[in-house]
């Protein structure tokens, strides 16, 4: 289960990267996405299709768009999330 873990925290990382264009250095575990990470809401967009696609889940808007918009979207917790479907 370790192992999985730690994929998902990582393809977490790489997507959030890309999606921000920013270095996976400074994606750390509490970093959030919208105060820390400078998203925006196209990159929300961005990133929630390509964990649909990588994960194979559907994320409904209001899963993903209540944490963004609470400013509690934070990586770790969206790793745990994605956790939580498997």
């Amino acid at each position: 289960m370790e192992a999985v873990s730690e994929k998902v925290e990582t393809t977490v990382t790489e997507i959030i990267s890309r999606s921000l264009r920013i270095d996976v250095g400074k994606i750390v575990a509490q970093a959030r996405l919208f105060v820390d990470l400078d998203a925006e809401s196209l990159d929300l967009l961005d990133i929630r299709y390509e964990i649909e696609n990588k994960f194979g889940i559907k994320i409904s808007d209001n899963e993903i768009t209540e944490r963004a918009l609470a400013g509690i979207l934070l990586r770790k917790k969206l790793v745990n999330f994605l956790q939580s479907k498997e």
